[in-house]
């Protein structure tokens, strides 16, 4: 039987957002608690990849991460789409489903091809970029390619979703480097695992920075600081990666995540040193 209280309940809201991302991109428990351990010590990288979550609000244990893993894995096979939703692939999704699954029975019969043929061998018929048109998919593979050289650390498994959200903001914004386009997916990724009134802060956020276009001249970053003083913004790191900053005041708001850093608590095993050898 699931368990019902939630691992990490008490870490900061953007925190369990970050873990339950990475879970998502097919990191194991001993690999998300490494990145967080690297992150809490390395302050600008730090500041790439959560804007200004301080050091001490990343105190967590592998035990609570390897807890949470379980329970995430739990929460999403209850949620899981069934084989009935394939029905809703298109139809060149449906030939690519059929041509690989008729590769994959032919190929047990023989190794390779017959001498002088070329075997048409395709991904998976949900393989997150490969629908893309090519320049579609090349904007998405360069942009988390420039994404793991500038954050020091691998993607991990790319989601169509995701794929799609590099796609559109590669479009919306086409002057934004291909490393900072990655990041925006990167954070929206974990926007979907907040509450809702706080998902759409951040979209209400980006869609403004989007629209001011601060990074394109000295004149766009003058209007668009006019234009959110006071309100939550993004701004560029020194890498070039936007990061969402929180500037309203935190009692004025009352949101879920300045709550949290007012409220999060020492007791309830959230929080440790302990590593992956010390694991319960």
């Amino acid at each position: 039987m699931a368990k019902t209280k939630v691992p990490g309940k008490r870490l900061l809201p953007e925190v369990q957002a970050f873990i339950d991302a990475e879970f998502s991109k097919g990191k194991t428990a001993t690999q998300v608690y490494t990145e967080i351990e690297r992150l809490k010590k390395n302050e600008h990288q730090r500041r790439n990849r959560l804007g200004d979550i301080e050091p001490g609000d990343l105190q967590v244990s592998y035990r609570v991460i390897a807890d949470r893993r379980r329970w995430w894995a739990e929460h999403q096979q209850a949620t899981q789409i069934t084989a009935s939703d394939r029905g809703t692939l298109t139809l060149t999704e449906e030939k690519a489903f059929v041509t690989v699954k008729q590769v994959g029975v032919s190929s047990q019969a023989q190794v390779g091809p017959p001498r002088g043929q070329v075997r048409d061998v395709q991904p998976p018929a949900n393989y997150p970029w490969w629908f893309l048109e090519p320049d579609d998919a090349r904007a998405v593979l360069t942009a988390i390619a420039a994404w793991e050289s500038v954050t020091g650390t691998q993607w991990g498994n790319l989601s169509r979703q995701t794929a799609q959200t590099i796609m559109y903001f590669a479009r919306v914004a086409p002057d934004l480097p291909p490393h900072a386009i990655a990041a925006l997916a990167d954070q929206a990724e974990r926007w979907a695992h907040l509450p809702n009134t706080e998902a759409w802060r951040r979209w209400d956020a980006l869609g403004r920075f989007l629209g001011y276009r601060p990074w394109s001249s000295q004149e766009a970053a003058a209007r668009y600081a006019q234009a959110v003083a006071g309100a939550d913004h993004f701004v560029l790191t020194e890498d070039g990666l936007p990061i969402y900053v929180v500037t309203v005041s935190a009692k004025a708001v009352g949101t879920s995540v300045v709550s949290a850093n007012l409220t999060v608590g020492q007791g309830d095993g959230d929080t440790g040193h302990e590593g992956p050898s010390h694991a319960a």
